[in-house]
């Protein structure tokens, strides 16, 4: 499966962003996430003109995670959030999770 991550994925407070993956600062490991290890490829690549993450995982999951601070949870929790994203799968099979 291919995912294409062609805008800014955010959690964001009623202040602000306090989480967010930006494809047009590089891969996600450069901007603090992790791959759970079933990532088999990722590449910033140009999707439809807008900066975008292509990326491939094995037959279960493949993602990249970033945990919250505790101040960051304790302010999500007390002012609430949104998570905002956008995603194409391009495949012909497979599933696809934000």
């Amino acid at each position: 499966m291919r995912l294409f991550v062609p805008f800014l994925c955010a959690a964001a407070l009623q202040a602000g962003v306090i989480k967010i993956y930006d494809p047009s600062g590089g891969l996600p490991g450069a901007q603090g996430f992790s791959s759970d290890g079933g990532v088999l490829s990722a590449q910033v690549v140009t999707d439809e003109g807008l900066p975008a993450l292509r990326m491939t995982g094995n037959t279960c999951c493949g993602y990249f995670v970033s945990a919250l601070t505790p101040q960051q949870l304790a302010d999500a929790n007390t002012l609430g959030w949104t998570l905002t994203g956008t995603a194409r799968v391009n495949a012909s099979g497979g599933y696809g999770y934000i």
